[in-house]
């Protein structure tokens, strides 16, 4: 039997105010879910300087060390940055809960500068505000007009502004703040970004933070877990010095400066303020307002502080080009760690007066409890185990299930699985509840390494209710289609899901899952999808990439695609295969692709269509090219075909993927 290890990142909610949206595929009036993930790699990106601050860029995968808890790793996966493939993530965060109304021009004004010289097409960027509470004045886009149409309208907060040094811990009096001020919305921030892949990066425009050493720590965590570096401005410096006053070396936000400084310093500035002050602030018992916790927050995620008013246009301009020049280097922790524990990651390289920024922490986080109980889960677990040692034994299937799972890579060698699974809507178990009809689905899977180990993991709860018997009925007329979207490393996996609705409702279905390793160089077609049903998408989706951290559909040119939970295609319906193809290059005109259907028995072209030109607009918050391809089932009959396609650029480069379907 298998004895899964949970190794998990967490899947925060990012607002309230951002629900999950329903799913218009579900035929239900009302479904609640919860969620979690996890996967094993861990992945570290890692930024190297020499002594005068400036990038060494020329490190292979020899020059580096990594240690988890003192102990030395196999460094299974290495990329030194693709910045002319892979999307880039930046968070302009502005703290008007500490920065007086009188000098948060200053934030803005560096804000715009910084969007004028770094926003581009593989670099989305955000406006959040937080004046006591967490707000998006603008999603993920690389629309400049837009960006700075959304900092110019971030107005000051309303918050009567408090006195520095007696600073509440949202830093304003007379507010009605979210709880746990700014490393509250620090965490709910990075919970929104957990989903995006590769490194986010977070400008934070602040004067300082309320904590004590635990809730820093958990901070530093949740920022850690989403691979989001913090890079605060010192908003406090800027405004003295651009007003006059002066800046000396008792300054202690300034002085900072001296552990991680993001350019050379005048010792005489940085000399008051030692290592063993800083270490000092890290064991704070009390929260407490301070400056310098800017700096251990840049510090454990791998970022720095702006700090130097000379310097300000420079230092944000490395804040940008960090996004394409850092080093990504992958391992596997132990199959055996506890999880909940978190454990801390050194990196270091063997060249001489270079140095490292990179997070210092990650954590196995313990999956959460559904709403129905951790009993429901487990005994799904078990009824899997068990019906794996014990054949068609007490724990085999009651309920027949289909499922699909199409990949569509994220990063290098790392892809997002939209698994689609589709159930019996008769399996599901409704009972009377005050009038409605109430039914509970608890699905989970769990994606074993070939050693047996877990490689990535989910779980969720679905509540569905209905008005009356009728809907019922009906409800348990035709399959309901089930969809969950999470990422693995590339590799070669047993997926096995299995769902429950009650003692008497239980199904299980396994597949093969192989995951080809991707190098953004290359030129690559992702997995493909089965679709039947499709819907126009509101132009906000399709403009702009949703901190919410809901899924990522699968649209092209306004259309969505629905992926289909079997391979089961009804000749009545139209049909279509969902793909994309990924690599460099890809805006220049001539990417075509071509569809042959094949007999499955034999092997032999039944159809073949011409190549077929392909939009290069690339999809929000990637630089994948989507593409959609009708499949001729009118001029097919029933039978079993396998659908094969050829992608190929202007470049004659080729990628080919097949996909089985049955017609009836």
């Amino acid at each position: 039997m298998r004895k899964p290890v949970l190794l998990a990142t967490a899947a925060s909610v990012f607002l309230a105010m951002l629900a999950h949206a329903q799913k218009k595929t579900e035929p239900t009036t009302n479904s609640d879910s919860v969620f979690s993930s996890d996967t094993r790699l861990v992945l570290i990106d890692s930024i190297v300087t020499n002594r005068k601050g400036a990038d060494i860029g020329d490190l292979t995968r020899e020059n580096f060390k990594v240690r988890e808890d003192g102990k030395e790793q196999t460094i299974a996966s290495f990329s030194d940055g693709t910045p002319d493939v892979q999307k880039h993530y930046l968070v302009l965060l502005f703290d008007d809960s500490t920065v007086p109304v009188i000098d948060q021009h200053y934030a803005r004004d560096a804000a715009m500068k910084f969007i004028g010289s770094n926003a581009g097409p593989n670099r989305l960027m955000s406006v959040v505000e937080f004046g006591g509470r967490l707000r998006v004045a603008q999603n993920l886009t690389n629309d400049v007009d837009r960006l700075k149409q959304a900092v110019d309208g971030v107005k000051p907060s309303d918050i009567s502004a408090g006195t520095r040094g007696v600073i509440g811990p949202v830093g304003r009096a007379n507010a009605q703040p979210q709880p746990g001020g700014l490393p509250e919305a620090l965490s709910n921030l990075a919970g929104g970004l957990v989903k995006l892949p590769g490194r986010k990066t977070v400008v934070l425009f602040s004067e300082g933070l309320s904590a004590n050493s635990d809730r820093m720590k958990a901070v530093i965590e949740e920022c850690n877990r989403a691979n989001a570096a913090v890079y605060p401005v010192d908003i406090g410096v800027l405004a003295r010095k651009g007003s006059g006053g002066a800046v000396t070396a008792g300054d202690a936000s300034f002085g900072r400066a001296l552990v991680n400084p993001p350019v050379p310093q005048n010792p005489a500035v940085t000399r008051q303020t030692s290592e063993a002050d800083l270490n000092a602030l890290d064991n704070l018992s009390a929260p407490r307002f301070a400056p310098e916790l800017l700096y251990n927050l840049a510090r454990g995620t791998g970022g720095f502080v702006v700090s130097s008013p000379d310097k300000l246009a420079d230092d944000l301009n490395r804040i940008g080009t960090e996004e394409s020049r850092h080093y990504v280097l992958g391992y596997l922790p132990a199959k055996d760690l506890k999880p909940g524990a978190c454990h801390t990651i050194k990196v270091d390289v063997d060249r001489s007066g270079a140095s490292v920024r990179a997070r210092t922490s990650y954590c196995d986080v313990e999956t959460p409890e559904i709403r129905t109980g951790p009993v429901a889960e487990r005994d799904l677990e078990a009824r899997l185990n068990s019906e794996e040692a014990a054949g068609n034994g007490g724990a085999a299937p009651t309920v027949h299930a289909t499922m699909q799972t199409p990949f569509f890579y994220v990063a290098p060698n790392i892809a997002r699985v939209d698994l689609a699974l589709d159930i019996p809507g008769a399996a599901l178990k409704f009972v009377n509840d005050k009038g409605k009809f109430t039914a509970t689905l608890n699905v989970i899977g769990i994606a074993y390494l070939p050693d047996n180990g877990v490689a990535a993991r989910f779980n969720e709860t679905r509540k569905i209710t209905l008005d009356d018997r009728r809907q019922v009925d009906e409800f348990a007329s035709r399959p309901w289609h089930f969809e969950k979207q999470f990422e693995m490393a590339s590799g070669n996996f047993d997926l096995k899901v299995a769902f429950g609705s009650g003692a008497a409702s239980f199904g299980s279905v396994e597949t093969n899952l192989i995951i080809d390793p991707w190098d953004p160089s290359k030129f690559l077609l992702s997995g493909l999808a089965l679709s039947q049903s499709t819907h126009p998408v509101s132009p906000a989706r399709l403009g702009d990439v949703d901190l919410s951290g809901d899924d990522v559909p699968l649209t092209v040119s306004g259309v969505q695609f629905i992926p289909a939970g079997t391979n089961r295609l009804l000749k009545q319906e139209k049909a279509y295969i969902y793909g994309e193809i990924c690599g460099p290059s890809l805006a220049i005109p001539g990417l075509v692709a071509q569809l042959t259907v094949l007999d499955a028995k034999t092997g032999n072209p039944v159809k073949s269509l011409a190549y077929t030109p392909l939009k290069t607009e690339t999809l929000p918050g990637t630089s994948n090219v989507p593409f959609d391809i009708a499949l001729p089932i009118d001029d097919l009959p029933p039978g079993s075909y396998t659908a094969q396609i050829i992608a190929q650029d202007a470049a004659g480069n080729r990628s080919m993927r097949t996909i089985d379907f049955d017609l009836d």
